[in-house]
C-alpha cells in the first residue's frame, strides 16, 4: 500500500486523486461485492482451499498491476485483488476459530494478527526502501513485482498446512436472529471504515509528505515503527481484555483512537504527528483479534465465515466509499 499511491500517481493520464482514487476504491468495495457468495464457498471447498485460491487472485491482480498499468486493467486488477480478500478473510479466521475454544480463541486470534503485524511491518520496511535501491525506469513497479514474489512464498506454505480439525459448515440459514445479530457487528464496522477511507491510508502517507515534505523512506520507516509496536502489544492485549471485558476493552482503545486522529490536522511538526499517528493506528486495530473473537461466540460453525464476510462487507464497503470522498 505504501508504494501503490506513487505507482498510480506515475501511471501515464491517470493521477491518484483522479481515476486512480476510483482503482483504489474499487479495491476494497467492488472487489469485495459478493460475500454471501465468497462464504459459502469457502464452507463448501474448505478453508485451506479458499485461502489458496484467494492468493491465486492476490497474484493475478498484482502481476495485471505491474504489467499492464493502464486505467482499465487497473480496475480489473483491483476486482482480483478484492475479491481475494474477500475470500481470504472469512476463510483464514474461521479455520482459526475451530481450532480453539471460546475461552483460549482470542490469544490464538492474537497470535496469528501479531505474527501478520510483523511480517506488514517487514513490508512496509521494504516499501519504503526499495524504491530507492532498485534501478529503473519505474522503482514502484519493480517493488510491487518484488512484493509478488512474497504471495508465492505465501503459497507454498499454505500448501503444507494440515489443519487440525478438517471440518466444512454446513450452509447459514438466515434467519431473523441471524440477521439481527450480523446488523449489531456491521453497523459499528460500517461507521469505522467510512471514517478510515476519508482520512487513514492511502491518503495518509501524502499527507505526511505534502504537510512536512517527509520522503518516502522516512513514511515507510514510520508506519514500520508502528506495525512493530503494534505487534509487540497484540500478545499482550488478551490479558488485558481478560481482566477488563472484550467490550470495555474494545470501546476503550476504538475511543481513544477516535480522538486522536481528529486533533493530527492541528499538530505542527512531523515528530509530533508521527507519535500520534502511531499511537492512534496502534490503539484503533490493536483490538482486532479481540473483537473478531468476541463475534465468533455469537455464532455457530456455519454461520462464521457468512457473518465475517458480510462484517468485513460493511467495513470495506464504506472504507471504498470514504476513499473515493477523501481524494474529493
Amino acid at each position: 500500500m505504501l508504494v501503490h499511491s506513487p505507482f498510480l500517481l506515475q501511471v501515464p493520464r491517470h493521477g491518484l486523486l483522479g481515476h486512480g482514487r476510483t482503482v483504489l476504491a474499487l479495491n476494497d468495495s467492488s472487489g469485495r461485492s459478493s460475500p454471501l457468495h465468497g462464504a459459502p464457498l469457502a464452507v463448501k471447498i474448505g478453508y485451506k482451499r479458499s485461502i489458496i485460491l484467494a492468493l491465486t487472485f492476490f497474484t493475478s491482480g498484482r502481476v495485471i498491476q505491474v504489467f499492464l498499468p493502464e486505467f482499465h486493467f487497473l480496475v480489473v486488477a483491483s476486482v482480483l485483488l478484492g475479491v481475494g480478500m474477500a475470500l481470504e478473510g472469512p476463510a483464514l479466521m474461521s479455520l482459526l476459530s475451530e481450532e480453539a475454544s471460546d475461552e483460549n480463541r482470542h490469544y490464538l486470534f492474537s497470535l496469528n494478527s501479531a505474527m501478520g503485524t510483523f511480517g506488514a511491518a517487514f513490508g512496509t520496511l521494504l516499501g519504503g526502501f526499495l524504491p530507492g535501491v532498485l534501478d529503473g525506469e519505474n522503482p514502484y513497479r519493480d517493488t510491487l513485482m518484488v512484493s509478488v514474489s512474497f504471495i508465492f512464498l505465501q503459497l507454498a506454505v499454505i500448501s503444507l498446512v494440515h489443519p487440525i480439525l478438517d471440518r466444512k459448515g454446513r450452509e447459514i440459514k438466515f434467519e431473523r436472529e441471524t440477521v439481527i445479530k450480523i446488523l449489531k457487528f456491521s453497523l459499528p464496522s460500517a461507521l469505522i471504515g467510512l471514517g478510515a477511507g476519508v482520512t487513514i491510508p492511502p491518503y495518509m502517507g501524502l499527507w505526511f509528505n505534502r504537510k512536512f515534505g517527509t520522503s518516502l523512506e522516512s513514511i515507510g520507516g514510520l508506519f514500520a515503527v508502528q506495525q512493530f509496536v503494534m505487534g509487540l502489544g497484540t500478545f499482550l492485549l488478551p490479558t488485558i481484555a481478560d481482566k477488563a471485558g472484550s467490550v470495555r476493552t474494545i470501546v476503550t482503545f476504538n475511543g481513544s483512537a477516535t480522538l486522536l486522529i481528529a486533533g493530527m490536522p492541528f499538530l505542527p511538526s512531523f515528530p509530533l504527528a508521527a507519535v500520534v499517528y502511531i499511537i492512534r493506528t496502534i490503539l484503533m486495530n490493536i483490538v482486532n483479534p479481540i473483537w473478531d473473537a468476541f463475534m465468533m461466540r455469537f455464532f455457530s460453525t456455519e454461520e462464521r465465515s457468512t457473518a465475517l464476510a458480510l462484517r468485513n462487507l460493511a467495513w470495506t464497503a464504506t472504507f471504498g466509499a470514504g476513499q473515493y470522498l477523501g481524494g474529493g
